[in-house]
Order: C-alpha cells, then sequence, then structure tokens
C-alpha cells in the first residue's frame, strides 16, 4: 500500500469515529409525538405555576384587610377555592361574595387587585404550541390561540383545560389503528361541580351570566329581556330532563369577578349576542364543559328564526356542549347512520375525519339536539332528524350518565 493512501484511509477512518461517537441529545431522541407531549406539559405547568403565584400574592393582599377576609371562603379563588370544594367545605356563594366585595372600599377593592393584576396579564401572554403538528384533519381549525371543532366548539389553548383537550383531540388523531373504533378519554373535558342553589343539591351545577360582557368594537352585546327568557327556557328543558342540573345565574358582576375569570378561576358561562357570526353558517359557538373564560355566543340571527321554535334548537344544542356532549354525528359509529351530503356538510365542516367520542354512552340517536340541521348532515331523509329543538331522550341519558345523577 502507498504511504499516501494509508494515510488518507487512516483519516477517514479517524472521521468516521469521530461522527459515529458524536453525543447525541436527549431532545434528539425524542419522537415528534414526545415532543408535542412534552410542549402541551411544559406550557400547562407554566400556566399552573403563574396562577398559583398570583393566588399566593391574592391571599396575602386579602389577608391584610380585615373586611376581605371572608372571600378567603371563595369555592372559586384558584387551588384553595378547589380544595375546600373538595374537602366539602361550607364556601361563600356568589351572592356572600359580592356583599363581602361591596362591603370593601375603592380603595381596598383596587389594593386585593393590583395585588396580582401583573400575573393576569403573564397569564395571557404565554404563547401554546401548536397541537395538530402533522396537519389539521377536516372539519377542525387550529389558530394560534384555540382549536375549532365543527363551526361551533372552541377549546381555547391560553387556558390548562382547554389546551389539554385540544391536546386529546390530536392525539386521538394521530394514534395508531382504526380511528373508527375509539373514543377519547372523558377527562378532556372538566365536569361541572354538584353544589347547593337555594339550599337543595345537585349534581351539576352550572354557573352562567349575560354580565361581564365587553363590547369589542359595538360587535358584542348584552342579549335583550325577551331573549333571556328564551335561554332560560332552554337550560329549563334540560334541567326537568335530568332531575338534578341547575343553571345558576349571576346576576352582577364585580372587578373582583372579572379578576377571577381572567386568571381562570371563575368558571362561569358568558351568554352574549355577537354581530360578527351575522350572516354566516353559525348559529352559536361555545366552549364544552366546564373550562376557563367559558362562553355561549349568539348570532343575533338566532333570535329572528322563522318558525320561532327554530332558534331553540341553537341554544338547546349549546348548551349541550356547555354540560360536556360532543356532536353526535362525530360518534365512532356515525358513518354507519349518515349518508353524508358532503357538499352541504362541508360548509360547516361536518364530516370530521377523526370519528371520535368523549363518551360512548348508548346507540346512534338520529333525534339527539347534537346533531346539525339534516340538510348539512345526510342524503336521507329518515338518518337525522331536522333540527331537534328539544334534547331526546338519548341526550338526558348521557347527561345522566356523566354527572352520575
Amino acid at each position: 500500500m502507498k504511504k499516501h493512501t494509508y494515510w488518507v484511509l487512516l483519516g477517514i477512518i479517524v472521521i468516521a469515529s469521530f461522527i459515529g461517537c458524536k453525543e447525541v441529545t436527549p431532545e434528539q431522541q425524542l419522537t415528534d409525538a414526545e415532543k408535542q407531549q412534552r410542549a402541551v406539559t411544559e406550557t400547562i405547568m407554566q400556566m399552573e405555576e403563574i396562577s398559583l403565584k398570583a393566588e399566593n400574592t391574592l391571599i396575602d393582599a386579602i389577608g391584610g384587610i380585615p373586611a376581605a377576609r371572608g372571600l378567603l371562603r371563595s369555592s372559586t379563588l384558584g387551588t384553595l377555592g378547589m380544595t375546600r370544594s373538595a374537602a366539602g367545605e361550607e364556601t361563600l356563594t356568589t351572592e356572600e361574595e359580592d356583599l363581602i366585595w361591596e362591603s370593601l372600599t375603592e380603595e381596598e377593592q383596587d389594593q386585593i387587585l393590583s395585588s396580582a393584576e401583573v400575573y393576569a396579564e403573564e397569564f395571557q401572554s404565554i404563547v401554546p404550541p401548536t397541537v395538530f403538528y402533522k396537519g389539521v384533519p377536516e372539519g377542525v381549525i387550529e389558530t394560534a390561540d384555540e382549536v375549532i371543532v365543527g363551526i361551533d366548539m372552541v377549546f381555547s389553548k391560553i387556558t390548562p383545560e382547554g389546551l389539554q383537550g385540544a391536546y386529546a383531540l390530536a392525539s386521538a388523531y394521530y394514534e395508531e389503528g382504526s380511528l373508527a373504533t375509539r373514543g377519547v378519554s372523558s377527562w378532556a373535558i372538566p365536569k361541572w361541580r354538584s353544589g347547593k342553589v337555594a339550599g337543595e343539591k345537585y349534581k351539576a351545577v352550572v354557573t352562567y351570566t349575560f354580565e361581564g360582557v365587553s363590547n369589542s368594537g359595538g360587535k358584542i352585546k348584552i342579549i335583550a329581556s325577551a331573549d333571556k327568557k328564551r335561554v332560560r327556557d332552554a337550560m329549563a328543558l334540560w334541567e326537568n330532563g335530568t332531575g338534578s342540573l341547575k343553571f345558576q345565574e349571576d346576576t352582577k358582576w364585580s372587578k373582583w369577578d372579572s379578576f377571577k375569570y381572567s386568571m381562570g378561576w371563575y368558571k362561569v358561562v358568558k351568554i352574549y349576542e355577537d354581530s360578527r357570526l351575522t350572516g354566516t353558517e353559525d348559529g352559536g359557538i361555545s366552549m364544552p364543559g366546564r373550562m376557563p373564560w367559558s362562553f355561549v355566543k349568539l348570532n343575533p340571527d338566532v333570535f329572528a328564526e322563522v318558525p320561532e321554535l327554530k332558534y331553540r334548537n341553537t341554544i338547546v344544542h349549546e348548551l349541550g356542549h356547555v354540560l360536556g356532549l360532543m356532536h353526535e354525528f362525530d360518534r365512532w359509529d356515525a358513518d354507519d347512520h349518515i349518508t353524508w351530503n358532503t357538499k352541504e356538510a362541508k360548509k360547516k365542516r361536518a364530516p370530521w375525519i377523526a370519528r371520535i367520542s368523549y363518551y360512548k354512552i348508548g346507540a346512534f340517536d338520529i333525534y339527539s339536539t347534537m346533531h346539525y340541521d339534516r340538510g348539512y348532515m345526510s342524503k336521507k331523509t329518515n338518518t337525522v332528524m331536522p333540527c331537534p329543538e328539544i334534547p331526546s331522550s338519548g341526550d338526558f341519558a348521557s347527561v345522566k350518565k356523566i354527572y352520575n345523577m
């Protein structure tokens, strides 16, 4: 072997050995799915850390004002409130909290809120990760802040619960195996808690308000009194059909409520009209389950529907989401019962490729209020009932099962 050839081969071997021995970092060893899980987990931990700092700062501020100390018995004050509720302690009603808050001077109120305002700003500045990192499936839209399923169900990625729910959807979609036979575990949608209203116990109490609505450029407004009654009538349908469910209205909205809501502690559903939905396919938009920053946005056109019963379907449907129900047509066995009118259905992003269900309860229900209008859903006239304006017996049974009624 010639001398220069020897040195060339030796150099190649040395270089190859160097490359082969190059250290691989733990991050490089992770799969894409593991990286996504880590990003979601770290973001949730960041949110919870900020929330806990805010809570501890707020507790110190409240403790320094004798007249305000009763607020520490709030059931909606972060982890402290959750701990008290879980232990079955007697906590304040929203009315009792309002009375304590109103008894404070304006200076005392500002002192309490200003102590933790920086954390509210920090919490809302968090940038959540993309959950559908391999591409968004048909029927879903993902933005920087939220995941929208169909046209009316939203998971906010800037809350721990919402990000966890959105991540659960993506995980189900990417799992190996048949998407037609799988469901998603129910932990992804937080349930409403049991509680007392006017001395009576209920398995689920949903707090809602028509107040606390900020008018965004004239687009958002409080619902008119006559239409509020229509919303309450729709709530009564769910209450009467389940037996141990109560929608409890918060009729006052203070700075204290706004702060707790901004931190994601006060789980209350804001119900209002949003004129940005006017002229669209969206009758309403809502969040599923007991989520932070929860809302039901209603299209002003809904209250002008003729016949009048049609508006009720939209409200009843959105309240079904609030209770934790998914779309019936997203069930794992939906294709066995629905012949899709693809052209029309795509307008409402109805035919989601991933057939999933959070609660696989009972047989497929063609009468469920959790369908969209039949014209969007099916070419067959006997597969899905047109716009049911009341919950079906199957809808009631599902809610009863979820809340052990």
